[in-house]
């Protein structure tokens, strides 16, 4: 099982230490759940300062959520760093900060939750309403640490809406920017796999290795010629077929 974080401390003397996280990959599903984070988390939290540093296309909804509760326990003497991107759940992380820089090339991404679903129409249904739930939750979370009214921000959410530092300043959502060399946000894998609709256009590497079936289904996409639903079921498959 693979570690989407690490933690690290940074001597301010010989007697006392602030401490840098780092999210560096997917939140939870394929990677640590909450509870290992929150094992770790606990041994540091009472130390010195903490800078979380994140580039993170999402995961878990859930996993997130509990994250976003333990570093908010700890808000006062949390900075929040994007280095890379905040995208789908991990942007809710970033708003833990009492203070939330971006850097210069850096991208902030907020959508509607979405899940996979099976099961007859009742089932479907109070999936449906349960997608509801949690968005109107995270709305909270984006509308405290924003200077938008809720219904911009439900807006902002419906549209997928993708945000560099400064339009993230803009909105409230950061307090500040930082110059630096333009950077990619890169994984090892296409960020299509995480069902966004509308990536900015030149901020993604291309991934080095991409499977020629993904790879088709993500040319589709572009091309709004299947439905959303369905191409995000065919990536499920791939990716629990890559896990056989």
């Amino acid at each position: 099982m693979k570690s989407w974080y690490k933690m690290k401390l940074v001597p301010k003397n010989e007697a006392t230490s602030d401490v840098e996280i780092s999210i560096y990959d997917e939140i939870g599903i394929w990677g640590i759940d909450a509870s290992t984070f929150k094992s770790d988390f606990d041994e540091i939290k009472n130390l010195g300062n903490i800078k979380l540093r994140i580039n993170s296309p999402g995961g878990s909804v859930f996993d997130g959520i509990a994250i976003y509760n333990m570093l908010s326990d700890v808000r006062d003497k949390l900075t929040v760093e994007v280095d890379g991107l905040a995208a789908s759940i991990s942007s809710v992380i970033a708003m833990a900060g009492k203070k939330k820089v971006m850097r210069e090339g850096t991208q902030l991404m907020i959508h509607n939750p979405w899940t996979f679903s099976l099961g007859g129409a009742d089932d479907l249904r109070k999936e449906a309403d349960v997608l509801d739930g949690i968005k109107e939750q995270i709305l909270n979370i984006y509308e405290n640490n924003s200077t938008l009214d809720r219904a911009t921000i439900s807006a902002l959410m419906d549209a997928e809406t993708w945000m560099n530092g400064k339009k993230a300043k803009e909105y409230g959502f950061i307090d500040e920017t930082v110059d630096a060399p333009r950077m990619a946000a890169s994984f090892n894998k296409p960020m299509k796999d995480f069902g966004f609709n509308s990536l900015p256009a030149n901020v993604f590497e291309k991934p080095k290795e991409v499977d020629v079936t993904v790879n088709d289904i993500e040319e589709k996409v572009t091309q709004n010629a299947v439905d959303t639903t369905d191409i995000q079921r065919r990536i499920l498959k791939l990716k629990i077929d890559n896990l056989k």
